[in-house]
């Protein structure tokens, strides 16, 4: 069994997906559902047909609709999830901001920071209350 929750991050209309558990097979066919057919995976991350379950924690794949999906196996207060749920909110933070023109910078540094804080607390949030 999977448990998802929907976020919008207003400001640059995306919506990030959070998956909690499931086997892969189970994401792939969430993902699938929440994507048109005719959208592609996008490079930046490992598309979701090429992550394989060995040794994973968690994943994040991005597509060009403006669609986002973060996916944790199993999730605790620990820090190495916690670290990992951090590494994937990071990617979602830079992909959104690139696909905007927004390269990092001395000058961006704070649009970085203050989407990764939404990102990363609105995750924590949701994923650490789930039992």
């Amino acid at each position: 069994m999977i448990k998802t929750k929907r976020i919008f991050i207003p400001i640059y209309g995306e919506e990030l997906f959070l998956i909690l558990g499931g086997d892969l097979e189970k994401v792939r066919k969430y993902v699938k559902k929440h994507i048109s057919d005719d959208i592609e995976d996008d490079s930046y991350v490992p598309t979701l047909e090429n992550v394989s379950e060995g040794g994973i924690d968690g994943a994040c794949f991005i597509y060009d609709d403006n669609t986002a999906f973060i996916w944790m196996q199993e999730i605790d207060t620990r820090s190495e999830r916690v670290s990992v749920l951090a590494h994937e909110c990071l990617h979602i933070t830079f992909r959104i901001l690139t696909r905007r023109g927004i390269e990092h910078s001395r000058e961006s540094e704070e649009a970085y920071t203050y989407l990764f804080q939404f990102i990363f607390q609105s995750s924590v949030e949701w994923f650490v209350n789930q039992k």
